[in-house]
């Protein structure tokens, strides 16, 4: 039953994140330097094909300077997202904290319900030291997103439900949806708690004692055989539901075991990329990372724990490198970071945090204490290649540390390749 629910409250985390990621694919086309959004509607278009999002924006400044579709959403042209509306707190702290916040429902000037997400866009290396030049938003259909969670069926079968999130800031519960029933001393639950982003929801499943008879563990065991009912019910709806999500499976861009984006999302982002950095003369780098004995461990200590490891390592990455710094997973144990707007030296230095992390902290699982460190390799990415040539660079880099004796990164040169530790 405890294995049910958490499945339950990853899934609505990874359709979320799913949608909210895609506020990276519109940063992608902004020009910081001539403050322009080239092929806005091009790119919104396809991000609002799904059913999911109601519409997609740009703030320059905090300033609603694009929005698609246009038709029903011109009265948000020219708002200031940072100083009206209901979430312009959620707009201060996505400035504030330099990175993607997501919230809601808000009551929109439209007067729908709606969630939003939030990214902010900064035009130089480090947030904290040059220009914000603005936001991204997207705007998700409320109630409509939680239709395929099918928490209503729930009542019917007389259990109670409640999906909530609680603000960072005042810590504030926000309903996002519940049972016409309240919770009761009497009721018996379960409850999981679902991180998305700076947000913190809660699912919480429960039924109320009707027959004392009924002892605590058979209830709870009910509530567990309903849900694994549910969960099959929803595998196995028509077919037109199983088209739909094979349409989602094919959009999502996230890993399901790390959470990080996936190869082809990473493929695809960068790939939008190059032209920006064409236009902009600008510098970007591909690293690409895999772990150090990682089948001995798999070997030691099982594959469970393995898993845990390669859900451990991006989650430390992530400290290391920037808000708006691209980590996916490559396969496998390998991983694969795209850093622009840098020089190499900094890069060097980037790459040198993320090998300490790894070194310095070993990794706590049921007891035992598992060891990891990592080899890296970078290659500069040169427009005029492409992608696949930086990869296979990176990739030749990421040999040459490994050859060099491991837990070392080494930089790709077109005549050697040169380790630097």
């Amino acid at each position: 039953m405890e294995q049910t629910i958490i499945q339950k409250g990853n899934k609505i985390r990874d359709v979320i994140s799913r949608l909210m990621y895609k506020t990276y694919m519109l940063s992608a086309i902004i020009d910081h330097e001539k403050d322009t959004v080239d092929n806005f509607e091009r790119v919104a278009a396809t991000i609002v094909g799904d059913g999911y999002i109601k519409n997609v924006a740009v703030a320059p400044n905090g300033v609603v300077s694009k929005i698609y579709p246009l038709f029903g959403n011109e009265i948000l042209l020219g708002r200031n997202l940072l100083v009206a509306g209901a979430s312009k707190e959620l707009a201060k702290q996505a400035e504030e904290k330099g990175m993607l916040v997501f919230g809601g429902p808000f009551t929109s000037p439209q007067r729908d319900d709606v969630l939003i997400g939030i990214l902010p866009i900064y035009s130089g290396i480090d947030n904290e030291e040059n220009r914000f030049w603005g936001l991204v938003v997207i705007t998700l259909k409320y109630p409509a997103i939680l239709e395929e969670f099918d928490l209503h069926s729930l009542a019917l079968l007389g259990l109670t439900y409640e999906l909530w999130w609680v603000n960072p800031d005042n810590r504030e519960k926000i309903i996002i949806a519940s049972s016409s029933r309240s919770r009761t001393e009497q009721e018996y639950y379960i409850e999981k708690n679902i991180p998305i982003f700076n947000a913190e929801w809660h699912l919480r499943i429960g039924i109320k004692k009707g027959w004392y008879e009924y002892t605590e563990n058979l209830l709870m065991a009910l509530i567990g055989i309903f849900i694994s009912i549910l969960i099959a019910f929803i595998v196995q709806k028509s077919y037109k539901l199983q088209i739909l999500t094979e349409k989602l499976e094919r959009l999502a861009h996230i890993d399901a075991l790390t959470g990080v984006y996936n190869r082809h999302y990473f493929v695809e982002y960068v790939t939008l990329q190059i032209e920006k950095i064409k236009r902009n003369k600008s510098n970007g780098f591909i690293v690409m990372f895999d772990l150090d004995f990682f089948k001995k461990i798999n070997d030691t200590y099982g594959h469970t724990a393995g898993d845990e490891v390669l859900r451990v390592v991006p989650s430390r990455i992530r400290l290391c490198i920037r808000p708006y710094d691209i980590l996916a997973r490559f396969g496998g144990e390998e991983f694969i970071i795209f850093i622009q707007q840098i020089d190499m030296e900094n890069v060097c230095n980037i790459v040198e945090r993320c090998r300490i992390a790894l070194e310095d902290k070993p990794i706590l699982y049921e007891g035992r204490t598992i060891s990891v460190t990592a080899s890296f390799g970078i290659a500069e990415l040169i427009p005029e290649d492409g992608i696949n040539i930086a990869v296979v660079h990176a990739d030749e880099a990421l040999y040459s540390a490994k050859k060099g004796g491991r837990n070392r990164y080494s930089v790709y040169n077109p005549h050697s390749v040169a380790d630097l530790l």
